[in-house]
């Protein structure tokens, strides 16, 4: 499921033309405190200042979630099983 929202992602990024930003973005999909040096250089590598490519990263992150909770929806028989499959995925992949 995890692979499958990635995909779908992966999938917007080269519909709008930009594939380089979606491969620039994904090693930061997890929150990580020392990734702050990251940021700068991936952001010079895709030509965006570091706040301009922070608030993308947190675009991107947004759209993740909302992808994740898309898919899962299509799994489940009620909409109020969403919450509680996410759940089980996120601690199955821990």
């Amino acid at each position: 499921m995890l692979e499958l929202t990635l995909d779908s992602l992966r999938r917007e990024y080269a519909t709008r033309g930009k594939p380089g930003m979606f491969d620039a973005l994904k090693p930061f999909l997890a929150f990580n405190k020392n990734e702050e040096n990251g940021y700068a250089e991936a952001a010079s590598e895709v030509g965006l200042s570091s706040s301009a490519f922070h608030v993308s990263v947190y675009h991107f992150r947004k759209r993740y979630r909302e992808v994740l909770r898309l898919l899962i929806a299509d799994t489940v028989l009620n909409a109020e099983d969403v919450d509680s499959e996410l759940t089980a995925l996120l601690v199955s992949a821990c």
